[in-house]
């Protein structure tokens, strides 16, 4: 995939250095620092957009002090590179997209800056040779700049004001840019959808990526609450679809609108909302109504609720036309289960007690089974304690439950949680 800078050009773009790891780079530790180019792509296919800045010519897989390379023939066969704009997803940031001449980093040839701030600080430009590292020995990094003497440097790279997608202004909170067209870009409208139909949210088995371009490019699909309002017959219009494919989609949409609301919470996008919060809010509100009338006052005094969280969501419900879609997505069908009897009661059977599950279980996902011990009251862990209570043991368990055994922590199989978290 190769970015240009009109956002995302979808084509095969193979590794620029096939022997990279082979030859002079042989013994390496692939933890040092390497040494990469930025560069513009001269072989760009028709229909493609230009890049948002001019290049120089290819550099070398030299490692740092070393250049003497930086114009031999294999330097010259890599591929080239750019930093361009990265289309806006769901939530509207604008990444810079920075593309490299691939050497010997573990195949990594491209990378993205979010911060705007950090990429002025270390005066990035196209045509750049700069020195790559893995921070945190996993996110490809740029470290620095590397001076080359008597190279002919480009201009600075400035961030658009407008949307390259949608043309919307662009806005900037903090060190990121954001587009401030929210659905009416296509770009956020699609990275909407998909974050809606997720298996962590409305759960729309078929509804992939592909299809939900296809829907928004024709004009089915302007908003989510539409979702809710397609028709077989119109999946049937679209590329890849056939009479079982358009029946499966249909069935999963309709199964969708019926959902609790912590998978709403999750599938509406809100900034600083993610499962976790998601669950503590309809555990504590109930009712979509009572959170989406709440004050901001209100919100605070939710425990793990804190100022930015409780900032974006009365920032979220305050806005008309994520009102209007909330309440288009109920008009077409979409119902909200009650709390259920235990939560709404207050059971707190399993309160103080804190599980951690390893291997995997024949009756729930692991999202299932950890719901289900956070509505009675009871928490999820991630790593084995002394403080842990319980280590649920399913098939091919890992390492965690032989620390469950070496701290002498009750281990349950999945047939004892069942009957612990179901209730007489």
């Amino acid at each position: 995939m190769f970015l240009a800078a009109g956002g995302f050009q979808d084509r095969k773009f193979p590794h620029p250095c096939p022997r990279a790891g082979q030859g002079h780079h042989r013994g390496r530790s692939r933890q040092e620092r390497k040494v990469h180019h930025l560069d513009e792509r001269r072989d760009r296919h028709p229909g493609e957009s230009a890049p948002l800045a001019s290049a120089a010519k290819a550099g070398s897989s030299a490692t740092h002090g070393d250049l003497r390379q930086r114009d031999s023939p294999r330097a010259r066969k890599c591929g080239y590179g750019d930093l361009s704009v990265r289309h806006p997803r769901r939530s509207g940031a604008i990444q810079l997209a920075c593309h490299l001449v691939c050497r010997t980093c573990a195949g990594v040839h491209a990378l993205f800056l979010c911060d705007a701030d950090e990429v002025a600080r270390k005066d990035v430009r196209v045509g750049d040779t700069v020195k790559v590292e893995r921070a945190g020995d996993v996110i490809p990094a740029i470290a620095e700049r590397v001076p080359v003497p008597g190279e002919t440097r480009q201009a600075p790279f400035v961030m658009p004001d407008h949307c390259p997608v949608c043309g919307s202004a662009v806005a900037r909170e903090g060190a990121y840019y954001y587009c401030t067209g929210q659905t009416v870009c296509v770009a956020q409208l699609k990275g909407a959808i998909e974050h809606f139909a997720s298996k962590s949210a409305l759960d729309m088995d078929g509804m992939g990526n592909k299809t939900i371009a296809q829907l928004v490019d024709v004009g089915l699909v302007r908003d989510l609450a539409d979702l809710y309002s397609l028709t077989k017959e119109q999946l049937l219009s679209l590329e890849g679809f056939a009479d079982r494919s358009a029946t499966l989609l249909m069935e999963s949409i309709e199964r969708s609108k019926s959902t609790s609301l912590d998978r709403l919470l999750m599938g509406l996008g809100i900034r600083q909302v993610g499962q976790h919060i998601a669950r503590v809010l309809a555990k504590q509100f109930g009712t979509l109504a009572k959170l989406m009338s709440a004050t901001q006052e209100e919100l605070l005094q939710v425990r793990e609720i804190g100022p930015e969280i409780s900032t974006s969501l009365a920032s979220f419900f305050s806005e008309e036309r994520n009102r209007a879609v909330i309440a288009r997505l109920i008009e077409r069908g979409l119902t909200i289960a009650p709390p259920s009897s235990e939560i709404a009661a207050g059971s707190q059977s399993l309160s103080g007690k804190t599980f951690v599950f390893t291997g995997g279980l024949a009756g729930y996902s692991r999202d299932q089974a950890k719901q289900l011990v956070e509505q009675q009251g009871g928490q999820v862990s991630s790593s084995v304690s002394k403080k842990t209570s319980f280590v649920v043991a399913g098939t091919d368990p890992g390492s965690k439950l032989d620390q469950a055994r070496k701290l002498g922590v009750r281990v349950l199989t999945e047939t004892e949680f069942t009957a612990l978290v179901t209730p007489e």
